[in-house]
Order: structure tokens, then sequence, then C-alpha cells
């Protein structure tokens, strides 16, 4: 009895450090400010992108890190910002991005912005 008791708790407790650190992971895409400017990570799952919303300064040189983890061709599509670039299942492309103008730019995945593959992108 006394073993299946450990056996749970240490499942609970790996359970928790798990969903834990991956919680924080998602909340923290963006990497500091630095020479280089900085990198987001966009994951382009089928039918959404994670985070659905980016912020930039204007001006500033950032780097956006995208990740295809679906099982579809997908895109990353800013047209306002000739941003255009197509992924394969699993495959990871960077792409930098410096606006001079800010504003809200719609974010699309060419082939499924009809099933809701939106996002936007704040340039402030």
């Amino acid at each position: 009895m006394r073993f299946f008791r450990l056996l749970i708790t240490v499942a609970i407790t790996v359970l928790g450090i798990t969903l834990g650190s991956r919680n924080a992971l998602s909340q923290a895409p963006e990497s500091p400010v630095g020479e280089e400017g900085r990198t987001i990570v966009v994951e382009l799952y089928d039918n959404y992108f994670d985070p659905k919303e980016i912020r930039i300064a204007k001006g500033e040189k950032t780097k956006i890190w995208l990740k295809n983890k679906g099982v579809n061709d997908h895109t990353f599509t800013v047209e306002e910002l000739d941003v255009d670039v197509e992924l394969k299942p699993g495959v990871e492309k960077m792409v930098t991005v410096e606006p001079q103008t800010a504003g809200t730019f719609k974010v699309i995945c060419r082939f499924h912005e009809k099933e809701g593959m939106v996002g936007e992108l704040h340039v402030q």
C-alpha cells in the first residue's frame, strides 16, 4: 500500500512539473531585445496560430521563428509587410521584420484563412 501511495505521489509531482513548465513556456515566447533585436516564436497548428496576436515596436528589428506543428502545409502571411512564408509539416523557418508603420496587420494562412487560421500583428 505504501508503494502505491509513493507511486501516485511521484506521478502527480511529475505531471504538475510538466504542465507547469509547458504553461510558463507558452506564456513567454519572446526573447529580450538585444543587438540583433528579439525573437518571437509562432507555432502554426492546423487552423490556428499560437500565439494569435503578436506585438512589436515600430522600427524594431524582430525575428519571427515559425514552427509548423500541424499535419498540413501552412503559410504565415502578412500582406502589408510583404511577408509570405510557406511551411511544410514539421518545418521551421525564421523571418525578420522591421515595420516602419504603426498599426494592426492581419496575419493569415493562405491555405486555411476560411477555416479561421488568422491572427494579428500589432505594431506600436
